[in-house]
């Protein structure tokens, strides 16, 4: 397994590794460090959560609620972003991507597509998925297609 998809996982060891423009007391919001648009942030939460959004439960309800109201509160829920989870992320620990709709930084067809509705679960999705079923369920076959596109 390559070391760069433990990447973010330092951010509980080594802060100082990344640029924090935020926090809370559940979460982490820093520079995306191969940013894909002029502005490309993360969310991370600050307890381990390694594989992405299938990791949830309904007991992650507040937590989805609480980075749900900090994009209200910074206006990062407005048109001129995306904001979703990857369905199939390349790093491990959950992380919501924020990101200008400019996508100047996306060089290759499959960092483009990785940006699209139909690949990242935006957090009223999740929310859905957590409040019906108690987990979010992802179609691996489905999505790895969305990428080859």
């Amino acid at each position: 397994m390559p070391f760069w998809k433990n990447a973010l996982l330092e951010l509980f060891t080594e802060p100082e590794k990344f640029t924090i423009v935020d926090q809370t007391s559940d979460f982490w919001v820093i520079q995306d460090k191969y940013p894909k648009a002029q502005i490309h942030l993360l969310v991370v939460p600050k307890v381990k959560i390694i594989k992405g959004v299938t990791s949830l439960d309904r007991s992650h309800l507040p937590l989805v609620n609480a980075m749900s109201d900090y994009l209200v509160r910074t206006g990062y829920d407005g048109p001129n972003f995306l904001v979703g989870f990857h369905a199939l992320p390349s790093l491990f620990q959950l992380h919501l991507h924020i990101v200008s709709r400019d996508l100047r930084g996306c060089k290759h067809k499959k960092h483009r597509n990785s940006f699209t509705p139909d690949f990242m679960l935006n957090l009223e999705q999740v929310m859905q998925a957590l409040t019906d079923k108690g987990q979010v369920v992802v179609d691996q076959d489905h999505y790895k297609q969305v990428l080859a596109r």
